[in-house]
This record gives C-alpha cells, sequence and structure tokens, in this order.
C-alpha cells in the first residue's frame, strides 16, 4: 500500500478502526497498513505530521502524530537534512512553550510523548549542535513557565539522566554515551539550579493552595522534581546537591507529613545513601546533610506507622526501613573508610576516636532495632541484613563503642531468640504477622522460604555476637577477680572497708555473664529450630528481666 497524502478523516477512521474490537479483521489489516505506511515514510511527511500534534486535534490523532515524529527521531534521523533538523529541534521546543494547554487539562499522554521527543533531540544534537540545551529546558521549567511546560522540562532531563547513565536506552555508540554522560555531568549545577527554583516554588503554592485543583498540579511538579533528584542522586556529582540543605531537610520532612508524597521523597532518597563515592569526604557530607534530619522524624509518627496495617502505610514502612538500612551501610562504610585510611597515615576530616557520626549512629541502630521487632518478615529481613555486617566490623567496634556495649548485645539476643519463631503463615491468621505476610507472599512455599533466609541471616550474625560477649564476660571476670585480690589484700580499716565493698561487687553477676549464657541458649535454640523446623524455646528468665 502506497499513501500519497492523506487526510485528518482518513487518518482518525483508520486509527478508530484499529482500536475498536468490533471492527472486523479485514478492515483492522488494512487500518493498520495504512498506519505503517505512514509512519514508515514519516521523515518525508513532517510538513503533514507536526499540525497534528496540536490541541486542536482528537487524542487518538495526536497519540499517531507523536509516535510518527519519534520514530524520525530513533529511526530515520539520517534521512533529513541539517537544516530540517534544526528546524525539527526548533518546531518541538515552540510547540513546547507555546502550544500546550494548561496541566490540569493537557492529557498525560501528550506531555510524556513531548518529554521523549525532547530526549530524542537531545541525544542527537547535544552538546554539539544545541550547546544552549539545558538553559533553554530550565527556561521552559522556571521563570514565567506554565505548569505544563516545568512538569515536561523536569521530565525530559529525568529521563535523559536515566537514559545515557542508567543505560536503559538506545545511545549510537559507547563513545556518543560517554561524550552525553560527561556533558551531564558538566550540567549538574544548572540543573540542580533548576530543581530548587521550581522546588521552592511548588512548594509554596502547594502550601497555599486554596483548591484540590491547584494543590493537585503544584504535587504533580513536586513529584517530577523528586523524580529529578532520584536521577540526579543515583547518577549525577551529589555536590550541587548537597549544598542545599534547606531543600534535603524539607524532602526529609515530607516522611512524616505528606502522605501523598512521602513514597516519592523516600524514593528519591534512599539512591543517595546507597551511591558508591570515591571520596570518602563526599560520603561525609551525604551524612552530614541527610542523617540528622532522618532522625528527626517523630518517634510516634513512626509507632503510629507500624501499628497499621493498611497496605499503602505497610507498603511505604517498607521503604522507609529500607533507607534507614541504606543509611547504616553508608555510615558503616566511612567507618571503614576513615579506618583505612587511618591505618595508613592518611590524615582524615574525622578526629581519632569516637567517631563525629557515631551518636547518631547509636540512634539509628536502635530505631532500626526497633524496626525489627516489627511483625513483618520482609522487614525483619531487611534489617537483620545490617547487623551482620555491623558486628564484624572492626571500625564499628573501635569507632563507636555502643557497637560493643551490653546493652546492645541483649536487644540482639532476644532478637534473635523471637525471630526465630517461625510465625505469621499467610494461610492462617493466629498471629499478627499473618496480615503481612497475606501482602508480600503469594502462598505458604514463598513465606517458608523468606523465613528460611532470615533464620540463616540471624545465624550468622549470631556466631560474632558470641565472640563480643564473651569477650565482654571475659573482661567482666577479670575485673571481678582483681576486686576479689584487691579486698584480700587490704590491711587497714579503711582498706578493709573499701574491700568489703569491692568483695560484693565481686560476687555479683555481671551482666556480660547473663549474655554469654543467654546467647549459648541462642545458639542452641537455633540448631534446634534448624533440624527440626520448630519453634526455638523462650529466652531465659534472667536474660528477660535484665533487658
Amino acid at each position: 500500500m502506497s499513501v500519497d497524502g492523506f487526510h485528518e478523516e482518513t487518518l482518525l477512521s483508520a486509527l478508530s478502526a484499529i482500536h475498536n474490537p468490533t471492527t472486523a479483521p479485514e478492515l483492522r489489516r488494512q487500518a493498520h497498513d495504512y498506519c505503517e505506511v505512514i509512519t514508515a515514510g514519516a521523515a518525508e511527511r513532517l510538513h503533514e505530521l507536526l499540525p497534528l500534534l496540536s490541541s486542536d486535534h482528537p487524542l487518538i490523532v495526536r497519540h499517531f502524530a507523536l509516535h510518527a515524529v519519534r520514530t524520525v527521531l530513533t529511526r530515520q534521523w539520517s534521512r533529513l537534512d541539517a537544516q530540517t533538523q534544526s528546524a525539527l529541534r526548533l518546531h518541538v521546543l515552540g510547540f513546547v512553550d507555546q502550544g500546550l494547554g494548561d496541566l490540569d487539562t493537557e492529557p498525560h499522554l501528550v506531555r510524556e510523548s513531548l518529554a521523549l521527543l525532547l530526549v530524542e533531540l537531545a541525544k542527537h544534537e547535544w552538546p554539539a549542535r544545541w550547546p544552549g540545551m539545558v538553559k533553554e529546558l530550565h527556561a521552559l521549567g522556571t521563570a514565567g513557565a506554565r505548569a505544563t511546560q516545568r512538569q515536561i522540562a523536569l521530565v525530559a532531563l529525568t529521563q535523559l539522566i536515566n537514559e545515557v547513565c542508567g543505560e536503559v536506552g538506545e545511545i549510537p555508540t559507547e563513545e556518543r554515551r560517554a561524550e552525553l554522560s560527561a556533558a551531564l555531568s558538566g550540567a549538574t549545577e544548572e540543573m540542580a539550579g533548576m530543581l530548587r527554583e521550581v522546588w521552592n516554588a511548588q512548594m509554596q503554592a502547594y502550601a497555599a493552595a486554596t483548591s484540590a485543583a491547584a494543590a493537585t498540579v503544584a504535587q504533580l511538579l513536586l513529584q517530577a522534581c523528586l523524580r529529578l533528584l532520584l536521577a540526579l542522586g543515583s547518577h549525577m556529582p551529589t555536590g550541587p546537591l548537597l549544598s542545599d540543605k534547606r531543600l534535603l531537610s524539607q524532602i526529609v520532612s515530607l516522611l512524616s507529613t505528606d502522605a501523598s508524597l512521602r513514597t516519592d521523597a523516600c524514593t528519591a532518597l534512599t539512591p543517595l545513601f546507597e551511591r558508591k563515592f570515591k571520596e570518602a569526604s563526599d560520603r561525609d557530607a551525604l551524612l552530614d546533610a541527610l542523617l540528622p534530619d532522618l532522625l528527626a522524624i517523630p518517634e510516634a509518627a513512626l509507632a503510629n506507622l507500624c501499628a497499621s496495617v493498611d497496605e499503602d502505610e505497610y507498603e511505604f514502612l517498607k521503604s522507609l526501613v529500607n533507607m534507614h538500612v541504606a543509611a547504616g551501610h553508608s555510615v558503616l562504610a566511612l567507618l571503614h573508610n576513615d579506618e583505612l585510611a587511618a591505618s595508613k597515615g592518611i590524615s582524615s576530616k574525622s578526629k581519632p576516636g569516637t567517631h563525629k557520626h557515631a551518636s547518631n549512629f547509636e540512634r539509628l541502630i536502635s530505631r532500626l532495632i526497633s524496626f525489627a521487632e516489627h511483625p513483618s518478615l520482609v522487614i525483619s529481613t531487611a534489617v537483620c541484613g545490617l547487623i551482620g555486617p555491623l558486628l564484624k566490623s572492626p571500625a564499628a567496634q573501635k569507632r563507636t563503642p555502643f557497637v560493643t556495649s551490653d546493652e546492645l548485645a541483649s536487644r540482639l539476643v532476644l532478637l534473635a531468640v523471637v525471630k526465630q519463631i517461625k510465625t505469621g503463615d499467610p494461610d492462617r491468621d493466629d498471629s499478627p504477622a499473618c496480615a503481612y505476610s497475606h501482602i508480600d507472599f503469594s502462598d505458604r512455599d514463598e513465606w517458608r522460604r523468606a523465613f528460611s533466609v532470615l533464620r540463616s541471616i540471624v545465624q550468622q550474625w549470631l556466631v560474632p555476637l558470641a565472640q563480643q560477649t564473651s569477650h565482654n564476660a571475659t573482661n567482666a571476670n577479670h575485673a571481678n577477680t582483681t576486686n576479689a585480690a584487691n579486698a584480700a589484700n587490704a590491711t587497714n580499716s579503711t582498706m578493709n572497708a573499701n574491700a568489703s565493698a569491692n568483695a560484693g561487687r565481686a560476687t555479683t553477676t555481671h551482666a556480660a555473664n547473663v549474655l554469654k549464657h543467654a546467647l549459648a541458649h541462642a545458639l542452641t535454640a537455633a540448631t534446634q529450630a534448624a533440624a527440626a523446623e520448630s519453634a526455638p524455646p523462650q529466652a531465659p528468665e534472667s536474660l528477660l528481666a535484665w533487658c
């Protein structure tokens, strides 16, 4: 089939036939062939296709025209001469700037498709033939622009970063990918500035919104900002982002104050903690910027979240726990880097002894253990996966003293015993854990496999925990022996009085010894439970009382 020219009415009829489920097969095939011929010659039909982008045309026609133009950009670009290529870029930019309706009326499909057209143009033209691309998108996204243009600009930059650096898009060669990646890195400051401008304006609009429509528009733009933050935080240099602590603080606050934005905020922030930094100073700056605000989330808000059985609340809780776990791994990585630098005689910003993040790290681990006490098997597994690296880290033991404390050990021993009790069968309703297993697992076999993973993780960190508590108990016994010897060798009345007190303390059971015996019980219980697939016995009363 060949089509020398086409009319909108004919195209609309063909598209309607394709999408109508009652269309006869032969008529559907003819309509499909007609559209395919137009798409195959789209590079030569741009003068006919571009006017169809306008809102004057039915949505189904606009969608087809957008698809055909994107085909030109992805498959037929070489068929255009340089002048036509530049003209196409100018036309698309002009249409985005002047040819669209308001954000709450312009269809989502059109907005997303136009953003993808800008991405494809950038992949061809930027930076050599379109050096001002980021500045032009910045102008679309900020001063004087309508909400529609702002969102399209934010989405385009987000998608470009993800396609180039996340390697999810088609780039002609690796050399071209490297060129685009370098250009994006160089433009990070500009993109971060655009993000800040739009964010600040929309936060004010969101707070001042007097109608549901106005609040929805501001919310859509804030979500677009968070997705750009996700892309920048995952792939670009973090310095420009971390320089604005006010922005990050506002985003962290959304985790406990705004149910409509908190999931996007959590998704955007987590990759920052997961980044693998070349320089320890970059990780240190990240923790300075984010960790205090994360720990400032009210415990009451977290308690309410943990108590909820609502599925949306629970899904957010899992995301929030994963972010805390990522923060914990980030602190461990920094401790390791600082200790490694110290061992090599390399100076670092951290002073010898207790680490600058020790206090916040202790609060973070305490919160994570509280999370692990949640009935959910998924949440417990996420947290317990951090405990092993924590207990095995010499740097953590040396630079954050709470890691070797009896208080932490007691909580971990009790957690180890409780988490090996097999509860939460999704086919039953005899435990609070069952409600969460219904959400997380499709059947009992999947739940059993997940429980085996958790049990294995716990058993792995019981070994370093046993070594630590044994060491603490040995030190306690040594101290008791020294006190007893001092009491026996005392000669004068004053010394006798002190010695009597010391001797009394020498006979007191030290908490570390209680932990040592309780941990032996936990190890035995773990082995028995794994062999018999049964619940371990309860923790010793001495441990429960001391805890």
